[in-house]
């Protein structure tokens, strides 16, 4: 009532005020906001708060509008200067003129994106750095005389039963570790041994009822499966439901972790947890990871959000062991530096032996487990020896459990491809319960041993300690990952990094070709592409087996390589076939959604006649009700009429249109090559699609070969594109011969995950001088000319100067060139100039091999000339170097867009032309005063830290990278971009190397038992950045800045590109399925199929927020990304995402779901983070 009352006094006041008072007060009231807003925009000069961000993301809205609206800058080869020709951006400062003073001076200020967790008790990069003494052979273990004695000064309890403690609790899990590929083929091994094993394993389980088994990899259990009938799947089922049988890990392979990207490994974890889900109705629970060679810090992170409890690893430094040893830290929770909730740590058994075979596993003491492998054994062994050697174990088991805060024991009991025999089974079995009869029969031991699984180890040590969130004692806590590893000595397992690189290259290849081609089976089936999954079942079942090749290779004997040759060469087979599966997938599709637009055109040209005749009729209709009636019926039939022809259309389409590759392999032992263009009259214009992979706007460079300069090339809006015609090198060999053919660069501008097709239309043979206003040319120097009208492939070539040096410039930086070798020395930005010195170095070594990287003294190049020629054009130049085995190209492109902040670098090698055990790298020698320190990334997922040491040998400063690494001081950051797996060092300050490839004379000694002897070319591609500001200098943790970032992205997700054949009546067009884009910092990782069964109408999607390094402010970058202020709109992203009607949460396989959503509700992904959701097509 009070308020009433007041209402109603200021109401009457109001009555008494002046009208004209009235109204400049109004008037006053609405400005007043406005002009305060206005003074406010104009002094955002000073630092940005937290509170700010509305602000930040309207700056963001500006920024885009400003770049959309700024036709040179979005796409400045479209652009047609006055008088034709071309026009470069101008150079002031190294700034394009047409970046404005008030642009260039508004510093931009992102929030942090990540915390530091609290100080682990054990931070592995300074136990790395730090543990120094070399002197030890690992095979002998961990303990030695300070732990016994340790061990025998604490005193012994006779018996729990006066004390309250439980006994003893050992649990032996009977294992086999069966790798799919490495001294022989997957099948080959299946075929003698794995079957077997799993056939026995079936037997015996079902005749020993207390005998139980666990098994790892899905990809042998799918094939032992398949050869089973109903009553032995049943069997299988009963097993699996009791807990006998427990399958633990459960991907496709047990995975390297040091080469495979964050796609591949979750990739072969989905696919082998949905099988086993819908074959075996179970999903694995415990991690068990025994013979990758160390273990990556991102690994964690992925099994945690699989849905894991624990992990087990095996193989780490054997120092690193016996410190966490000796601290009694051999189970920890393993925890994410950057994680300050510590809610993604993970509860980690570290096996306490230095190996997980049977000779190692019975104890600590060296050479006291040979008895208790019984696989071989011909005869009963005597009862009192037996009691004797169960003391002695009894012994081992006590001192093994007394690293632990508990007195539970993993005793796992296998080896590589063991238990495939029947004796074996009846000996292990037999001897194993009489040595648990003996041990748990006597009181004083107050010890019961039983066979068991990895389920009833890990609840019995919670039960008795507590569970992980609240251990009792509390459990260690570590950071890091457990790289580099060493077995013994100074023997690193750092050459595996980079081994076989032209598998590594063929992995990432079908990595990315199936990403594309899920993509586009899900798009094709959102636009309803067929009434049903029928329609898709021969894509789904090519997709399966593109899956299955890429998840084989993933294992730790495979991309490593680590196998013989003879399996190297099964493996590059069956990547081939996975290759060809994919692309198939991806013609289909690409087919599809061109046929589509195709009848849309078709349809909508109809519908515009139609509804013209429509409107005639109705005007007839005022004048006559018949006629109008008639003209309805007419437009009825003209509808039906229409649509038959659209569907004669899509018939004849599907028999006539032949779409091919661009890049393809001819052979699993080949390098990519790529298809011409070839025009002939009568049919002289093909449509070349674009797809671009990426969930981002993008701009792109494209590399054509045709048989012909004389183009026109134009885009669905009749638009003309400039382009740029040089010589096609022959890039798979390395000759620096040249093809027949030439080659056609352009840019262009790519939608997210939008199919572009172009038109390029011959206008006439090579021979014949046509002018071409969007056509330039490629001026050549070379420092083999010889005389003065030599020609490459028709263009003229212009001696080299040797004494003056060689500068490649846009309008982000130079770059400066020795003549007499092509190599780079300096890059110059607007910031100033910083050495940056390229160069090819080769490590000898009698001592490497295709595991261990020894070397023992580093070279030059053999003395070959070199060959140096520079091709210069407006839209791109290269500096093309030729010697002996290698061909390096360094290239700068000018367009105005992030392809010019990075130096494009392409080596094509041949390690058996340069001689034998030479490691060939890449150095980068700066005057960066990085303090010894520099960067890799951790499975493309996270950014490591990694720190130089002279006290350690060379092979110890080396460290896993897929995606990237970089070095860094107060002036600058130089990064160097990957597009596959590397082994990437430094030796001194200032330096950062990436080694390419390996060909070594012998064998190491760790089982391959072959030198590592390729003779293939390989092409390695690279990116080379060099940034002056937007990273932060102090920040504890480091990450990618937003532009590296979109570089990286780009380099390692380049469009997919196919085109007609033969001309055909499609056309051009844009098919552009995102309706919204993602948040600047977040990466479509994954959007596929959930499973592979048509019935299933499920789609996955995994988005990847990484951390980003934008904490400085930034006064040029007008791309400036926020990372972290923006929500993800599932139900906005896609044209067709109304379809949907929610989404649910779920774990990274896909399989368990954490919560469900409307899909209008936005998801909040935190920065580092990855999310997976599934929706249901309809």
């Amino acid at each position: 009532m009070r308020r009433y009352g007041r209402f109603f006094s200021l109401k009457q006041m109001l009555r008494k005020v002046p009208v004209p008072v009235l109204i400049i007060g109004i008037i006053v009231v609405i400005l007043c906001p406005i002009a305060l807003l206005h003074f406010s925009s104009n002094n955002q000069g000073g630092n940005t708060l937290l509170n700010d961000i509305p602000v930040l993301r309207k700056n963001e809205k500006e920024r885009k509008h400003y770049h959309e609206n700024k036709s040179w800058l979005r796409n400045p080869f479209l652009q047609q200067p006055a008088g034709g020709g071309f026009r470069s951006p101008e150079l002031l400062d190294g700034v394009p003129v047409e970046w404005s003073q008030q642009e260039l001076s508004r510093p931009v200020v992102c929030p942090s994106v990540a915390r530091l967790a609290s100080k682990p008790s054990f931070d592995l990069a300074n136990l790395t750095f730090t543990l120094t003494d070399l002197s030890s052979d690992g095979d002998l273990g961990i303990w030695d005389e300070e732990m016994d004695a340790a061990y025998h000064k604490t005193p012994k309890i006779k018996s729990t039963s006066d004390t309250g403690k439980k006994p003893l609790l050992v649990y032996v899990v009977p294992f086999s570790h069966a790798d799919p590929g490495w001294l022989s083929t997957v099948e080959e091994y299946f075929s003698t041994s794995t079957k077997l094993a799993l056939d026995n394993m079936l037997k015996r389980l079902l005749e020993w009822p207390d005998m139980t088994f666990i098994w790892a990899e899905t990809s042998y259990f799918k094939m032992w499966w398949e050869t089973l009938d109903a009553g032995k799947r049943k069997a299988v089922l009963d097993l699996t439901k009791s807990g006998r049988l427990e399958i633990v890990n459960g991907g496709y392979v047990m995975p390297d972790e040091a080469s495979c990207s964050a796609y591949a490994i979750l990739h072969q974890y989905i696919y082998g947890h949905q099988w086993l889900l819908d074959n075996l109705g179970v999903t694995p629970e415990h991690g068990f990871s025994i013979d990758p060679f160390g273990h990556s810090s991102s690994m964690p992170y992925f099994l945690r959000n699989l849905d894991f409890k624990t992990i087990f690893i095996q193989r780490i430094h054997y120092n690193i062991r016996r410190h966490l040893g000796k601290h009694k830290a051999t189970e920890f929770l393993w925890e994410q530096r950057w994680d300050s909730t510590a809610s993604t740590s993970i509860f980690t058994h570290l096996a306490p032996h230095h190996l997980y075979t049977i000779k190692n596993i019975c104890g600590l003491t060296k050479n006291n487990c040979y008895f208790y492998d019984f696989k071989d054994i011909m005869f009963e062994i005597e009862k009192s020896q037996m009691e004797t050697q169960a003391q002695i174990l009894l012994e081992e088991m006590r001192k093994t459990v007394s690293l632990y805060p508990h007195n539970v024991l993993l005793y796992i009991l296998g080896d590589d491809f063991r238990w495939a025999e029947d004796t074996e089974w009846t000996n292990q079995y037999k001897n194993y319960k009489l040595l648990m009869k003996l041990i748990n029969s006597n009181p004083a031991n107050d010890v019961i041993m039983q066979f068991g699984t990895l389920k009833n180890y890990y609840d019995a040590v919670f039960e008795r300690s507590g569970t992980p969130d609240a251990p009792t004692p509390s459990l260690p806590s570590v950071q890091g990952d457990f790289f580099p590893y060493a077995d013994k000595y100074e023997d690193y397992w750092t050459g595996y990094f980079t081994s076989r690189p032209f598998y590594k290259q063929m992995s990432r290849e079908l990595e990315r070709d199936l990403r594309t081609a899920e993509i586009l089976l899900v798009l094709a089936k959102l636009e309803s592409f067929g009434n049903d999954g029928a329609d898709f079942q021969e894509d789904l079942i090519g997709l399966e087996r593109a899956a299955e090749s890429l998840g084989l290779f993933q294992h730790h004997d495979a991309i490593t390589g680590t196998s013989k040759q003879m399996v190297a060469l099964d493996y590059g087979d069956k990547l081939q076939n996975g290759l060809l599966m994919a692309h198939a997938v991806i013609l289909k599709n690409v087919q599809r959604l061109a046929q589509a637009d195709n009848s849309h055109r078709q349809s909508v040209n109809s519908h515009r006649q139609a509804d013209n005749s429509h409107r005639q009729a109705d005007n007839s209709h005022r004048q006559a009700d018949n006629s109008h009636r008639q003209a309805d019926n007419s437009h009825r039939q003209a509808v039906d009429t229409h649509r038959q022809v659209v569907d004669s259309h899509r018939q004849a389409d599907a028999e006539r249109v032949d779409i091919i590759l661009e890049s393809y392999r001819p052979t699993p032992g080949s390098l990519p090559a790529k298809s011409p263009l070839f025009f002939k009259p009568g049919n002289m214009e093909r449509i070349v699609f674009l797809f671009n992979p990426l969930a981002r706007s993008r701009t792109t460079v494209i590399h054509l070969l045709s048989e012909t300069q004389n183009l026109r090339i134009t885009d669905a809006d009749g638009r003309e594109i400039a382009y740029q015609v040089s010589p096609a090198l022959n890039d798979v060999d390395t000759q620096g011969s040249y093809l027949d053919v030439l080659r056609i660069t352009f840019f262009l501008q790519l939608d997210p995950l939008a199919l572009k097709a172009i038109s390029i239309k011959s206008l006439g043979e090579r021979t014949k001088k046509i002018k071409i206003k969007t056509r330039s040319t490629t001026t050549i120097r070379s420092t083999d000319r010889a005389g003065d009208k030599v020609k490459i492939q028709g263009f003229s070539v212009k001696e080299l100067d040797p004494a003056e040096l060689v500068t490649l410039t846009n309008a982000y930086m130079a770059a400066t060139f020795r003549p007499e070798d092509g190599m780079l020395q300096a890059l110059r930005t607007r910031k100033g100039k910083r050495k940056v010195a390229m160069e090819l170095k080769r490590y000898e070594s009698m001592n490497s091999g295709a595991y261990l990287f020894r070397p023992t003294g580093l070279g030059d190049l053999k003395p070959y000339p070199y060959t140096v020629r520079v091709l210069q054009g407006p839209l791109f130049s290269e500096i093309q170097t030729h010697t002996g085995g290698v061909v390096l190209i360094v290239r700068i492109y000018n367009s105005a867009t992030d392809l010019d902040k990075s130096l494009e670098v392409e080596l094509i090698t041949q390690m058996e032309k340069l001689g034998e055990n030479n490691e060939l790298v890449l150095r980068l020698t700066t005057d960066i005063r990085n303090n010894l320190t520099f960067h890799t990334d951790s499975n493309g997922f996270q950014i490591i830290q990694r720190r130089v040491s002279h006290v350690l040998p060379m092979a110890a400063n080396y460290y896993p990278a897929t995606s990237m690494g970089f070095m860094e001081d107060d002036r600058s950051r130089l990064t160097l971009h990957l597009t596959q797996a590397h082994g990437v060092g430094s030796q001194r300050n200032g330096e950062i190397e990436v080694m390419i490839d390996r060909f070594l004379m012998q064998d190491d000694g760790r089982g391959v038992g072959e030198a590592l002897r390729d003779p293939r070319v390989v092409k390695t591609h690279l990116q080379l950045q060099l940034e002056t500001e937007g990273f932060c200098l102090d920040c504890p943790l480091k990450n990618p800045t937003d532009t590296a970032h979109r570089v990286n992205l780009a380099a390692n997700n380049p469009p997919h590109i196919t085109f007609e054949q033969e001309m055909s009546n499609l056309t051009t067009f844009n098919y552009e399925p995102v309706q919204s884009n993602l948040p600047c910092d977040v990466h479509l990782l994954m959007m596929k199929p959930v499973t592979y069964n048509p019935g299933d109408k499920r789609v996955g999607f995994l988005f990847h927020r990484p951390g980003l390094d934008c904490s400085t402010p930034r006064t040029s970058d007008l791309d400036v990304c926020l990372p972290g202020t923006e929500d993800i709109l599932l139900g906005g992203l896609l044209k067709k995402a109304h379809t949907f009607k929610s989404y649910n949460e779920t774990t990274f396989n896909f399989v368990n779901s954490r919560k469900r959503f409307g899909i209008k509700t936005p998801i909040r992904l935190l920065p580092m983070h990855i999310g997976a959701y599934t929706v249901n097509l309809p």
